[in-house]
């Protein structure tokens, strides 16, 4: 079965990522190196393909900065990942040959057909780093709108209340052995994609609020009160928005599935609070301003792509392929 996240996200404080977090549980890892347009998602797609033809269990990494591109696999009986280990989530062999497996696909590119083009490259590589940093300004300012909200909101907000309400619940579900962080949701030039894998088969437990701030409140509480969760974070940054319990997930959306238990948060609010009109209003113009630029940087990245994509030999990137599938499904 497959399960779709995201480890890397485009957050108010620039790129955040999750992935050496999770790599760090694994026994075998295959890092990808190579610039836009080297395989590196079609790689990790072929072997997603032959790991759903085999019936395993295996998670699905996707970008955030083009969720039509996939950032890693994981085949979870195989403890085996293979990552695009490339800027923003840069990613290094700490053990060579013991635990991690470098491939260079970048040594499959005919430099002659590249060079020519070099400073058109840099021209657009440059444009897609500031895009960047104009959407993370973008981003910055929607949390601070969402900040604004909550300020009026947590006053007013019961903890004695809300303390209750966490351990009443935490008293049910099961603890797991480690906290593991990743995310369902990510902000994209798609806009805000999200996936919903983690839910099936589990009991789901969903969250009624009036404001962020309650969700923010209650999950931190939470965090504190158990010893081990899968936790899925904001997209924008501001913590936790979801928990994997054992057989329980605590949501505060769980799209077409139906939930088997609701918890109102609206109790702990000692009195009824209007959220900031003009406040919420803007988040939603930064937000769109923000996803406006993380699709012109994808423009620019897409742009690379259709000069390297010419000069790549893709017959020794499938050669590549299919000895990685050899050695993970094969044991060759």
């Amino acid at each position: 079965m497959e399960k779709r996240l995201f480890l890397g996200a485009n957050t108010a404080d620039g790129f955040k990522s999750y992935f050496e977090e999770r790599l760090k549980f694994c026994d075998r890892i295959y890092i990808l190196k190579g610039g836009p347009g080297t395989g590196k998602s079609t790689l990790i797609r072929k072997v997603a393909s032959k790991a759903k033809e085999s019936g395993a269990d295996f998670e699905t990494w996707y970008c955030s900065g083009d969720v039509k591109s996939l950032d890693g696999i994981y085949i979870k009986s195989k403890n085996t990942a293979i990552v695009d280990g490339t800027n923003p989530h840069a990613i290094e062999a700490t053990l060579p040959v013991v635990k991690e497996k470098v491939i260079a696909l970048g040594d499959f590119i005919d430099e002659k057909k590249i060079l020519p083009y070099g400073e058109e490259i840099a021209r657009l590589c440059k444009s897609k780093a500031a895009h960047y940093v104009k959407a993370y300004r973008r981003l910055k300012c929607a949390k601070l709108c969402i900040d604004e909200i909550n300020a009026d909101f947590i006053p007013y907000i019961s903890m004695p209340k809300m303390t209750q309400i966490c351990s009443s619940l935490a008293y049910h579900v099961r603890k797991a052995a480690k906290v593991s962080k990743q995310l369902s949701r990510a902000i994209s030039p798609q806009g805000i994609v999200s996936f919903y894998d983690h839910l099936v088969d589990k009991q789901i437990i969903l969250l009624k609020s009036e404001c962020q701030a309650q969700t923010e409140i209650f999950f931190e509480k939470m965090s504190q009160m158990l010893c081990g969760y899968d936790a899925y974070m904001t997209p924008l940054g501001c913590g936790i928005e979801g928990m994997v319990v054992g057989r329980y997930a605590i949501v505060e959306d769980c799209f077409d599935y139906e939930p088997q238990e609701t918890v109102d948060l609206s109790v702990t609010l000692k009195k009824a609070v209007k959220a900031d009109e003009f406040a919420t209003a803007e988040y939603e113009r930064q937000m769109g301003l923000a996803i406006n630029e993380l699709a012109a940087a994808r423009e620019n990245h897409l742009a690379v792509e259709n000069y390297y994509v010419p000069a790549m030999n893709f017959d020794k990137v499938g050669a590549v392929t299919e000895k990685i599938i050899g050695e993970i499904f094969n044991g060759l």
